[in-house]
């Protein structure tokens, strides 16, 4: 029997090598990239274009429900969203939609305006629109590092009037919108079959 001969291998450092400088970094950047990737495509799976279809047709259009009804709930949903129970707005939705008899799944849905980017918008909007019940006792919004409990306690009640006033209003813009599209979408149906 021959001797088996030693073969020498001899290994190619790459870039994803733990021993090269940076390459832990690269492949945690790799990891990385590789679960946002997966993050969006579930996101963008979960809200496809037929789930979102079938969303409008199974609670928007449904033929089961009457249109004020609808309306309705899509305004409860946003009123309640915009009304300062922060961590309740949905919970309660869904009990006055019981109360109501409106559409559970819609007033869910449309309490859901007071997402985190449209936070700041809500709460300057409630503080401007405090400022008119308020009249010459409003104060001006005035952006400081230095927010304390006075400060806080000085312009509860006209963001608390404003919150209300604009729940109310931006509930019935709500609701008077859906109320329009559904009659312009059955219209359009009719006239098509």
């Amino acid at each position: 029997m021959k001797p088996v001969a030693e073969e020498k291998v001899v290994l190619q450092k790459d870039s994803h090598s733990p021993d090269i400088k940076g390459g832990r970094v690269k492949i945690a950047l790799n990891r990385l990239r590789f679960f946002v990737r997966k993050i969006c495509n579930a996101i963008l799976v979960f809200f496809s274009r037929e789930r979102v279809k079938a969303f409008v047709n199974n609670h928007l259009l449904n033929k089961d429900q009457k249109d004020e009804m609808k309306a309705l709930s899509v305004g409860l949903g946003v009123f309640m969203g915009i009304l300062p129970i922060w961590g309740f707005q949905m919970v309660a939705g869904i009990f006055f939609a019981f109360v109501l008899r409106l559409n559970k799944v819609l007033v869910a849905v449309f309490s859901h305006i007071s997402f985190p980017p449209m936070i700041p918008l809500i709460i300057f909007l409630s503080y401007k629109m405090g400022g008119l019940w308020l009249g010459s006792n409003a104060m001006t919004l005035s952006f400081s590092s230095e927010i304390s409990m006075e400060v806080i306690k000085n312009n509860f009640w006209q963001y608390l009037y404003g919150s209300i006033s604009l729940a109310i209003v931006a509930g019935l813009v709500a609701a008077t919108i859906t109320y329009l599209l559904l009659k312009t979408v059955k219209r359009k149906e009719t006239s098509i079959a």
